[in-house]
């Protein structure tokens, strides 16, 4: 691949990392703010049962709680973000990848296509050798009923005898 397409897959990688944290990280705040909430109502009923002020513990508590919830807020929007960054990436990448892959494509085809033709070749060589190799097969043939015609007849001349040659 190309340096301007590795350069895009590991950003493309990078913004995907990014995402996955982000999405992560939405996760966590949504535990803390559970969390929070949780300790929110302890507090409140801890302070409510002493006869404590209720006030000091709930600003303490409303504040941390408020935190993790702004928090919470403003990721929805950094995760969309981090989406549209990471699809624009991918688009970017394999626009860049297409005229490589097209590349690779047409030097395949052309090797197909000489492939192809070597078989062709060979499969016409083929052809020509099983030709003559049937031709030899005939001749091969041809030779040896006619030397067993010979025989035959050398072997009924030799049993006649020199007298019985002029017979046959």
């Amino acid at each position: 691949m190309s340096a301007k397409t590795e350069e895009l897959r590991a950003r493309l990688e990078d913004a995907q990392r990014e995402l996955a944290e982000l999405l992560e990280e939405q996760d966590r705040i949504d535990r803390d703010l559970d969390h929070a909430r949780r300790e929110d109502a302890a507090a409140l009923l801890d302070a409510t049962r002493s006869g404590g002020r209720i006030a000091s513990a709930v600003k303490t508590l409303a504040s941390k709680a408020r935190n993790v919830a702004l928090r919470r807020e403003s990721l929805p929007d950094l995760v969309w973000t981090a989406r549209v960054r990471a699809a624009e990436l991918e688009a970017e990448y394999l626009q860049a990848a297409i005229p490589e892959l097209e590349e690779k494509s047409d030097a395949a085809r052309a090797e197909t296509a000489q492939a192809l033709e070597a078989i062709r070749e060979a499969e016409a060589r083929h052809r020509g050798l099983e030709d003559a190799s049937i031709a030899a097969l005939r001749e091969v043939t041809e030779k040896g009923n006619r030397l067993s015609a010979v025989r035959l007849e050398r072997d009924a001349l030799l049993k006649a005898g020199p007298r019985g040659a002029y017979r046959l």
